[in-house]
């Protein structure tokens, strides 16, 4: 019988080491099954540990920092952006989920896609044209927008007429309501708001008109719902 050469045996320190790897971030020695793979984009040894820091910051911020949306690879001079998918099972759903409603809301931001911008629909809406748009049709509430400014359907006016309209609605919306809220008198010959804090019912505007604050009509003899001869003095009630 020949003799039989076998092959010597790896310790299992020399294991260890051959399955180890060293982390590019923290330095230390890691196990191989601990390395961040980036989907095949670029082949860097961090640990998985690093990088799941690395997205929590940039994602959460940090004090004084701000989260960013796409995370590069942070190896020296790497121009290669860290797959989600591949981080995935290294972070908290959590944070998973807010990292691509970040990348979600940064793409919806671009020319080519937009929300509905009818309040009781907001439907995702695309611009599958490969061209400028400016009427559409939503998909889901059948009703149209404009896409270039992103608002209701202005017919026969520009965007920038029918954003001044929009604000004059805004601003004629809160006055209303500041009207009801103080309880403000408008007088019905110039349009303006008076208000009286205290004394006589009879108010003058500025532009001279005497009026009733109770009923805002112009001065009367008499109470506000009845228009009768009765005193006078119903005014200072």
């Amino acid at each position: 019988m020949g003799n039989i050469f076998l092959k010597p045996q790896t310790s299992r320190r020399q294991q260890e080491k051959v399955s180890n790897f060293s982390c590019e971030i923290c330095y230390e020695s890691v196990p191989s099954n601990k390395k961040f793979k980036n989907g095949g984009r670029c082949m860097h040894s961090f640990c998985i540990d690093c990088i799941g820091i690395l997205i929590k910051v940039n994602i959460e911020g940090s004090p004084g920092s701000e989260f960013t949306v796409t995370i590069r690879c942070p190896g020296l001079n790497c121009k290669h952006l860290l797959d989600p998918l591949s981080c995935r099972p290294i972070i908290s759903t959590s944070l998973f989920n807010s990292w691509c409603d970040r990348l979600l809301h940064s793409w919806v931001l671009d020319q080519k896609s937009c929300y509905c911008p009818h309040s009781d629909c907001s439907a995702l809406v695309l611009n599958e044209c490969k061209k400028k748009v400016k009427k559409v049709r939503c998909p889901s509430c059948k009703r149209e927008f404009c896409f270039e400014c992103k608002c209701i359907w202005h017919d026969g006016f520009g965007c920038d007429e029918s954003m001044v309209f929009r604000s004059r609605d805004i601003i004629d919306t809160r006055v209303l309501q500041l009207v009801e809220q103080n309880k403000w008198t408008r007088c019905p010959r110039c349009g303006h708001c008076i208000e009286r804090l205290e004394g006589c019912k009879a108010v003058k505007c500025a532009c001279g008109f005497l009026l009733c604050h109770e009923c805002g009509r112009r001065l009367h003899w008499g109470s506000c719902n009845k228009r009768s001869n009765a005193c006078l003095n119903m005014l200072f009630a």
